[in-house]
């Protein structure tokens, strides 16, 4: 007998994972780390990127004494 589950299951699409920012965070660290070469901080993965540098900013200019 065809499996029928198995023939519908063709045409639903897979589901997309959910990332936490964590999860986005280290994904992103690790393909630049894989992707680049030359400059050892960036294959350290010690760098910032904008949304770290926004975040910094906030933190930055909402310090009060």
């Amino acid at each position: 007998m065809i499996n029928l589950r198995y023939i519908f299951s063709l045409f639903i699409p897979p589901t997309i994972p959910k990332y936490s920012e964590k999860t986005r965070k280290d994904l992103m660290r690790d393909a630049v780390k894989k992707t680049t070469s030359g400059n050892i901080l960036l294959q350290f993965g010690r760098y910032l990127s904008s949304s770290d540098v926004e975040e910094l900013r906030a933190k930055a200019l909402g310090h009060k004494r």
